[in-house]
């Protein structure tokens, strides 16, 4: 699931929250790209105020605009309102392309807050003062993968790095894809000699072609100039890349 936040200015008070205004389950969507499917995801308000949302199809621009699903893909209803702590079903139907045979295609369903309007007024009228409110606005886009036949995915791991800065590790990589579907990758990273360890998601590949990922987790400090066995492997279990690397 991806996550944006927009920021909008209202004359009001200097306030930020970081919790989400609300959450949507499930994550992901895999559909057969052969049959109509109609799916079902839950908007849970996290707030204490009532809450609007708008849902909408939406292209992922890393994927390939070709590879989108969009036009097949029917929402209903596309803008809920949510009671505090409540939960709201939205559904959507996606329907066969018979330009999809091969290979996975992939579109966002994105969810939006719709803020409500803010009225304000200055209480002084001969003071100067400017008060402003920073409002977070949650999007939430969820990845909707459509699965067509003959899929294929050849992944080739390059360029490995790993580097440190303070007690933060972060791991770079090339990942190139020869096919019509992307492969999620997971990684390892142990200290020789050493009994730090960390897993975790490295990220999806690219459909085709070439994309860098990069993760940064937490390590610990001193790790510079050691050496780690660094290990790329897909949910499968499948080694794509397993060698040991100085710690830049």
């Amino acid at each position: 699931m991806k996550i944006k936040l927009s920021l909008l200015i209202f004359l009001m008070v200097f306030k930020i929250g970081f919790a989400l205004s609300f959450s949507v389950f499930p994550t992901d969507f895999k559909v057969d790209a052969s049959k109509i499917s109609t799916q079902e995801a839950s908007i849970v308000n996290n707030t204490a105020e009532p809450l609007r949302v708008e849902i909408y199809s939406e292209v992922d621009s890393e994927y390939g605009e070709k590879y989108n699903l969009n036009e097949n893909i029917k929402i209903f209803p596309k803008t809920v309102s949510i009671k505090p702590g409540g939960t709201q079903k939205i559904r959507f139907r996606v329907k066969p392309d018979l330009r999809i045979k091969d290979g996975v295609n992939k579109s966002y369903l994105t969810f939006k807050e719709i803020p409500y309007e803010i009225k304000s007024t200055n209480k002084n009228a001969k003071s100067e003062e400017i008060k402003t409110e920073l409002k977070m606005i949650t999007v939430l886009s969820v990845p909707i993968y459509s699965l067509g036949k003959n899929i294929v995915s050849n992944v080739e791991i390059k360029n490995v790095l790993l580097k440190s800065n303070g007690s933060i590790l972060t791991i770079y990589c090339d990942s190139i894809v020869s096919g019509n579907a992307p492969t999620y990758l997971m990684y390892e990273v142990s200290i020789i000699n050493d009994n730090y360890k960390s897993t975790g998601g490295l990220g999806n590949t690219a459909r085709d072609g070439k994309k860098t990922l990069s993760i940064s987790f937490e390590g610990k400090n001193n790790l510079k100039g050691k050496n780690a066995r660094v290990k790329i492997s897909d949910t499968r279990e499948k080694v794509y890349y397993n060698n040991i690397l100085k710690v830049n």
